[in-house]
């Protein structure tokens, strides 16, 4: 009888052991602290230091596009005639209609 109390008490300790492991377990998974968190802390990490990295080469664009407006007149005048449809003195466009091909 005293190897049935045994066996008895050694499946209680192995049950407790595995209701132990399950709360362990689950307690790092899902605690404020745990992997779950972890992990969409991380991907939220790497989301924004992808958009910063965005941020800064798009920073360094413009940062050389004020130093071409302030530094290179060729550059002014190209804005001028191509986005603003300007014109230097005596200077005509001629437009010509396309012809359509039969």
């Amino acid at each position: 009888m005293s190897t049935r109390k045994r066996d008895h008490k050694t499946r209680k300790l192995i049950k407790m052991g595995w209701v132990a492991v399950l709360l362990i377990s689950a307690w790092v998974l899902f605690s404020p602290w745990g992997a779950v968190r972890h992990y969409r802390v991380s991907k939220n990490l790497r989301r924004i230091e992808a958009a910063n990295a965005e941020l800064r080469d798009n920073n360094r664009q413009l940062r050389e596009e004020i130093d071409r407006l302030l530094n290179d007149p060729a550059y002014i005048e190209d804005i001028a005639r191509q986005q603003h449809g300007l014109l230097r003195n005596n200077e005509f466009v001629y437009q010509f209609p396309n012809k359509k091909k039969r």
